[in-house]
């Protein structure tokens, strides 16, 4: 239409030899082989019909069928397309000459391809008979990329209308959903951790909501039955009214100020201290002062991101170890350590020396719960060093 043309070329002994056409005015080399067989697309005389209107403003120069085909010396070779599609190309060749490409219908630029085409059937030619090499279900998108002398092909497919199953949201996990769901896929997503559901999801749902909010309420009571040395332990917390254990407190009637009194949440579940009854240890009920990680980015494991400077994390972490060494908790529940490696209390920089006084003695769901050791034991245990 423009009365330009594009044709492929074959370059040998330094010289260029032009690669005809099948009557109209385009065409392209995509691939050749140790026998000098070059494989692409060429147009044909024959107005397509599938093609979006001819508009140079809008980039849509197509009108012509664009077949795919095989140039060997100097003649060229049209490939059947599959299915009626009335377009294709041939985007590899192995030196069997098998042929692998893709055919559909024309359409506007497709930055995949390079053509004006959205390929339908990725398709695979052995001795100019055409094989339809399946998809995963998607009706446009299939296609060949490349192919070895085994005639083993590689390409992509469409995944539009499959529903597919992705098993823990993580990083990888989050960028695999985002593949998916640009292919089209109808994704169902697992996750131990709801708020890494809601994270891909990009909100909310009631369900998930009372779901993720029963959990916390289950692991939170669980873990203050366990420092709170409720008879039975945390499983005796579910079978009790929410109040019983903050009403055992009262009743155990222990002297005010002792360590037995205090308890240490590591990370941001003040909840804990509620249904326990028992008096905070420190000030910092959040560990977003110390560590300068938000709560929402707390749960993503590895992520260190501190929006906080370093010299005021630093200050309030030794305030809360200068409060931690007067009051000596009995108990230190960790909730960051099982949702970020890197905010495990254990090994955390700075409070590790701290924590060599305390020993781990259950996990309630997420939350780790650690006791200080008996003084004597850890006196013999430095000694013994």
């Amino acid at each position: 239409m423009s009365g330009t043309s594009c044709l492929g070329f074959l370059w040998r002994d330094d010289s260029m030899t032009p690669l005809s056409t099948l009557g109209g005015y385009n065409g392209a080399a995509s691939s050749i082989n140790n026998r000098g067989e070059v494989a692409g697309n060429a147009e044909t005389a024959t107005t397509d019909s599938t093609c979006p209107p001819y508009d140079p403003a809008q980039g849509q120069y197509q009108v012509l069928q664009d077949k795919p085909v095989v140039w060997e010396n100097g003649q060229i070779e049209e490939l059947p397309t599959y299915g009626g599609d009335p377009d294709g190309f041939a985007i590899a060749i192995n030196d069997r000459g098998q042929v692998a490409g893709a055919s559909g219908v024309c359409s506007t630029f497709n930055v995949i391809n390079g053509l004006y085409l959205s390929p339908v059937h990725a398709l695979l030619w052995d001795h100019g008979k055409a094989t339809n090499l399946g998809s995963l279900g998607g009706n446009f998108g299939n296609q060949a990329h490349g192919m070895n002398n085994r005639g083993q092909v590689v390409g992509t497919s469409d995944l539009a209308g499959r529903r597919v199953a992705v098993e823990g949201v993580g990083k990888v996990g989050r960028r695999l959903v985002g593949h998916l769901a640009e292919a089209g896929a109808e994704i169902l997503i697992c996750d131990v951790s709801a708020a890494a559901i809601d994270r891909v999801r990009g909100g909310t749902s009631e369900s998930t909501r009372r779901w993720f909010h029963q959990i916390l309420n289950r692991e939170e009571r669980m873990a203050a039955a366990v420092v709170s040395e409720l008879p039975g332990g945390s499983e005796a917390a579910m079978s009790m009214p929410p109040e019983a254990i903050r009403n055992l407190r009262r009743q155990q009637g222990n002297p005010a100020g002792s360590p037995s009194d205090y308890l240490f949440v590591w990370g941001y579940r003040p909840e804990v201290y509620y249904w326990s009854g028992l008096i905070p240890a420190s000030r910092f009920i959040s560990i977003q002062p110390v560590t300068g990680i938000p709560a929402d980015v707390q749960y993503i494991n590895g992520n260190g991101r501190s929006i906080i400077t370093d010299g005021d994390t630093h200050a309030a972490l030794d305030q809360l170890l200068k409060e931690l060494e007067e009051t000596k908790p009995e108990y230190i529940v960790d909730e960051a350590g099982m949702f970020n490696s890197a905010l495990s209390i254990t090994s955390y920089p700075g409070i590790g020396d701290f924590m060599s006084d305390y020993k781990q003695v259950e996990a309630t769901g997420r939350l780790m719960v650690y006791r200080r050791r008996d003084p004597a034991k850890r006196q013999r245990k430095l000694g013994a060093r």
